[in-house]
């Protein structure tokens, strides 16, 4: 996680690259991320805009699933399905 976006890396931290793709510019202040255990292919993320996104291609592209009311960071309520 990283103030600007979501950033991966496949060989073991040697680089890193964006992962942000399907993110609004606007809400790439991410809190939070949770990695399924049963598939990490499918990876959710939570911003500080209260949104809450889902990859199923391990961060390719991501949509966004949900958005809250609240004032409060999106990940401190976030229950997952697993």
């Amino acid at each position: 996680m990283y103030f600007g976006g979501i950033y991966k890396s496949t060989d073991r931290g040697e680089s890193w690259y964006a992962a942000s793709s399907g993110f609004p510019s606007s809400t790439l202040d991410i809190a939070a991320l949770a990695i399924d255990p049963q598939n990490p292919e499918i990876i959710y993320a939570g911003n500080r805009s209260n949104e809450f996104y889902k990859s199923t291609d391990a961060g390719g592209i991501w949509i966004r699933i949900f958005r809250c009311r609240a004032t409060t960071t999106a990940m401190a309520g976030l229950m997952l399905p697993f």
